[in-house]
């Protein structure tokens, strides 16, 4: 996949991003060879804890790894967590103000109206964090007292857009993904809600073997 020419940010590759900026873009556009189109740059690590639809932690803290296919390694412990608990507040109230829109939009006098209730994904991802460390446990925990509305919820939400962290980043294929999961592949499905995203020690480079037939030639690991 290319940046089609007609970007404006394609006179200005490859110095265009910053190393903790990625593209983002709005749909791919098929002529004799793919080309990205509506192309901004925007923040990785804000993007993926926003977005992404799983994030495997591990339990040293210091890896990610975002639908099954884009890995961050950050440097600081704490620095990370700091940015977990931002997004599992952010989220929960980006969810929880979008479900009351939809409940505003559709509200109608009705025998057949269910409550909308939030407490089976909360369940599901308490189950999740058990082994978390304590700060992440009580993050959890105090979502439902802590939900962000108006004002606050986007001042939080450009405040954390903005948020820097050092980290490395690699892309791994299905198989290499499946390395750092190990034998950890019986698991339920994702329920709905704002916190089942998160997974933590779900994934480790203790598994991750330089023999092993999952992983290419290209992966980082750090070994001990």
């Amino acid at each position: 996949v290319n940046l089609h020419p007609s970007s404006v940010i394609y006179p200005q590759l490859p110095t265009a991003l910053s190393r903790e900026e990625g593209l983002a873009f709005g749909s791919i556009l098929q002529t004799h060879m793919p080309f990205l189109t509506h192309v901004t740059r925007c923040p990785v690590v804000p993007v993926v804890l926003l977005c992404a639809v799983r994030v495997d932690m591990a339990e040293d803290c210091r890896m990610l790894i975002c639908d099954q296919w884009l890995q961050l390694t950050f440097v600081d412990t704490e620095e990370l967590l700091c940015l977990i608990e931002d997004a599992l507040l952010l989220r929960f109230s980006i969810q929880s103000a979008l479900d009351r829109e939809v409940l505003d939009l559709f509200e109608v006098d009705c025998d057949d109206d269910v409550p909308c209730d939030a407490g089976d994904a909360q369940a599901d991802l308490e189950s999740q964090t058990r082994r978390a460390p304590a700060r992440l446990r009580r993050a959890v925990q105090g979502l439902p007292g802590k939900q962000l509305k108006g004002y606050d919820l986007t001042r939080r939400a450009l405040t954390f857009w903005h948020r820097k962290a050092e980290f490395s980043w690699q892309t791994l294929m299905p198989n290499e993904y499946a390395a750092f999961r190990g034998g950890d592949t019986a698991e339920a499905p994702l329920a709905a809600g704002a916190g089942s995203w998160l997974h933590f020690g779900s994934i480790s480079e203790e598994s991750v073997k330089p023999e092993s037939s999952l992983v290419s030639d290209h992966l980082t690991v750090a070994y001990s």
